[in-house]
């Protein structure tokens, strides 16, 4: 019986030493914690969520570079060099004909240029500020977000709408996933024989080895499409993919019991586990819904990682047809020599820019409501663990999951005057009389002279100035097109620009109060 007893006795201490000494895979296995959902609600104080407003940089337009005598290849400046001093035998002279540019600026008439200002960029920043110390539950360092989507909204009623997004912005995080190789092979014997003692042994090798790197770009392109088909963006995925290293550990185990009555066990367990932290894979973990009314960024967090505290989104927002203003607008060019000395008039150049665009005088502000909603990752701790947890991976948390406190509605605006436009004319009085002209044109029709906000109107106006404080025919007499003063009944004129200018309407030019010419905005 007690024979019967001790072999079983062994045979039990030697499973349970099989059970604990198997090599166990760590970095791979992610999914072996447990988690929970817990309908309690969290404090509205653990987490803040804001969007922001930053102006959208606008590349400057390149300068047009002139070519010197250095911006020549092979032996085109030796050449150079040759002809001009067959032409120049001056030392000094030649020198400053090398400084000279090779070329002049072009000097031609801008092209037609942008005319409907019916659109608006704007850049959103989305960020949130982590509260946990707030909550007691939330103070593990394995805790963070799960879930964040923000919502901003316009209402029904306003001018605008979403219509594209142009960029996407946040940082890339770097995930690590496991892949794991296992080989066993064990060993387990028992037999009888004639002991009087009784003993045990035992003996454990532990080997650990790393090796292996490799690497893998990975990119691609994704369209996004409305529901009619029309083309909303694209969002780019890419990253490079990694094969950093490998962790293997080898344990090869053999215990031996004996008891006196002869019963003996052997155990050779030889194990490895091969375990490599193979993949790093760095990939955008953001993505958006839009709709006319409404834009969200949804974000969820990937393992060891928490989600972004900030995301950058550059909008374009367009005017609702019903919200836009037209107007047949002026652009005035090559009004001043490279010296900076006036042109005639016969020497500028007058261009019709017919512009669609929403008024400052509308007085209409843009607002959005946001809101978000979201879950957060909590892990739970004991004080007493009969598993050693005290590791930065996550594959043994015990999770719960929050839903996040219902959010407030937050109002976003912005102010008018980052997206509105103004039209200007140009007005005048009589010296010692009250009556209002206004400067009209004779293009390819009779209208007022308007000019457009986005345009450099304030440069014609400094010319115009000019010209008027000193009037004289050469400088106002042009072919083409005409320009005058009318009072608003219609019953005068006072020619400013004319192919005939002759002293009379000098005389009358001088009675102008040119301390009452300014530029008014029109209201549509």
């Amino acid at each position: 019986m007690k024979k019967t007893l001790s072999i079983k006795l062994l045979a039990f201490l030697g499973f349970i030493f099989l059970v604990t000494s198997c090599a166990k895979p760590k970095f791979s296995n992610l999914i072996r914690g447990k988690y929970k959902y817990d309908n309690t609600t969290l404090k509205n104080d653990v987490l803040k969520v804001n969007v922001s407003i930053l102006p959208v940089s606008k590349p400057a337009g390149e300068e047009e570079k002139l070519i010197m005598m250095t911006d020549l290849r092979d032996s085109l400046p030796h050449l150079y060099m040759k002809l001009l001093s067959e032409k120049e035998n001056n030392a000094e002279k030649f020198i400053e004909l090398l400084k000279k540019p090779l070329s002049d600026k072009k000097n031609g008439t801008p092209g037609p240029g942008k005319t409907n200002y019916d659109e608006y960029q704007v850049l959103f920043v989305f960020s949130n500020i982590k509260q946990y110390f707030n909550d007691g539950r939330l103070m593990h360092p394995n805790t963070r977000l799960e879930f964040l989507n923000t919502t901003l909204s316009l209402d029904s009623s306003s001018k605008f709408y979403f219509y594209n997004i142009n960029k996407l912005e946040n940082e890339f995080e770097e995930i690590d996933l496991g892949t794991a190789e296992r080989t066993k092979d064990v060993k387990f014997e028992s037999k009888l024989t004639a002991s009087n003692s009784i003993g045990f042994s035992n003996s454990n090798t532990t080997t650990d080895s790393s090796d292996t790197s490799k690497e893998k770009n990975n990119s691609s392109v994704k369209n996004v499409y409305d529901e009619d088909g029309n083309l909303l963006g694209s969002i780019g995925r890419g990253g490079n993919i990694t094969t950093s290293g490998s962790s293997g550990s080898e344990n090869t185990n053999s215990q031996e019991g004996s008891l006196g009555y002869g019963g003996e066990v052997g155990y050779i367990n030889g194990e490895s586990i091969k375990e490599a932290v193979a993949v790093k894979l760095k990939r955008m973990k953001t993505g958006f819904s839009l709709s006319p009314n409404n834009l969200t960024i949804s974000q969820r967090a990937r393992p060891m990682g928490d989600i972004s505290d900030n995301v950058y989104v550059t909008v374009t927002l367009k005017i609702k047809s019903e919200g836009l203003n037209t107007d047949n607008c002026y652009l005035a060019s090559n009004l001043y020599t490279d010296a900076g000395v006036i042109n005639a008039a016969s020497a500028i150049k007058i261009q019709e820019r017919p512009v669609a665009y929403i008024s400052c005088e509308n007085d209409d502000n843009l607002s959005f409501t946001m809101n978000y909603s979201g879950a957060l990752r909590a892990v739970t701790t004991k004080a007493l663990r009969f598993e050693n947890s005290n590791n930065a991976m996550e594959y043994d948390d015990k999770v719960t999951f929050y839903k996040l406190p219902e959010s407030n509605t937050v109002q976003v605006k912005i102010d008018e005057n980052s997206f509105c436009s103004r039209v200007y004319g140009v007005t005048c009085k009589l010296k010692n009389d009250d009556t209002l002209y206004t400067l009209y044109i004779n293009n390819t029709g009779t209208e007022a002279l308007h000019f457009f906000s986005e345009h450099n109107y304030q440069l014609f106006f400094k010319w115009i100035t000019e010209v008027l404080t000193d009037p004289k025919t050469e400088n106002l007499q042009a072919t083409g097109f005409d320009m005058f003063f009318m009072d608003n009944n219609r019953t005068r004129q006072i020619k400013v620009i004319d192919n005939v200018i002759n002293n009379t309407d000098i005389e009358l030019l001088k009675k102008l109060d040119l301390s009452t010419l300014q530029l008014v905005t029109i209201t549509p």
